[in-house]
């Protein structure tokens, strides 16, 4: 099996930041979400009741066709979030039938793609969260309820990351850590995640460590 690192966590944690230095590391192929696609995310944001399905399928397909080109590659992989996520999402914003028309959909695109060998969880305290969305000035993310949204995605982050099995899942907090600019920290987080996948594949026939 392809041996796949997936970073997670809520938005402005440091997920693709992270899975491009780790990348590099592991001369690993890099997989990072396009949400900017999305046509249905700045209106989920102004509506989310309205446009939870569209904005929730449209990310679906986007991760099943980049998971689907990447399954059958040997060399290591790592992505800034891993396929499960959108059965995360969906029980946060779709209720009734919805919910269950589309974890039907996941369920059935989920089953012939590569599953990750090793999540990696970010967490950071809303304050230093808030304080990245802001930074990185996206329009559609400095709405006034986005305290309130973050702080329910990261309650549905530990919710179901507390049930995940479909992996070994390693948590690291980053509210203290500059991944750009500390390089010591940085370094340091990326020494833990490696030390985990080094156990990961040595129990795995036929890999080798790669640190």
């Amino acid at each position: 099996m392809r041996p796949y690192i997936g970073i997670e966590g809520p938005i402005g944690v440091g997920k693709t930041t992270l899975a491009t230095y780790l990348s590099d590391k592991l001369q690993a192929d890099l997989m990072v979400e396009v949400f900017e696609e999305n046509p249905f995310l700045p209106k989920f944001y102004e509506d989310p009741e309205c446009y939870a399905l569209q904005t929730q399928l449209f990310f679906l397909m986007s991760r099943y066709h980049q998971h689907e080109k990447v399954r059958d590659e040997g060399s290591p992989l790592v992505s800034d979030y891993i396929f499960a996520k959108n059965d995360l999402f969906a029980r946060y914003t779709l209720t009734g039938d919805e919910h269950i028309l589309y974890t039907d959909i996941s369920n059935t695109l989920a089953a012939n793609l590569l599953a990750p060998s090793l999540v990696v969880l970010l967490r950071a305290d809303i304050d230093t969260l808030m304080e990245r969305i802001a930074h990185r000035g996206r329009d559609y993310e400095q709405k006034a309820s986005m305290r309130d949204y973050v702080e329910q995605l990261s309650e549905q982050y530990d919710r179901f990351f507390a049930d995940y099995t479909a992996a070994p899942v390693l948590v690291l907090n980053t509210s203290q850590v500059n991944i750009v600019e500390d390089v010591a920290s940085r370094q340091d987080l990326m020494k833990r995640i490696l030390e985990a996948f080094d156990q990961i594949l040595a129990e795995q026939p036929m890999q080798a460590p790669l640190l």
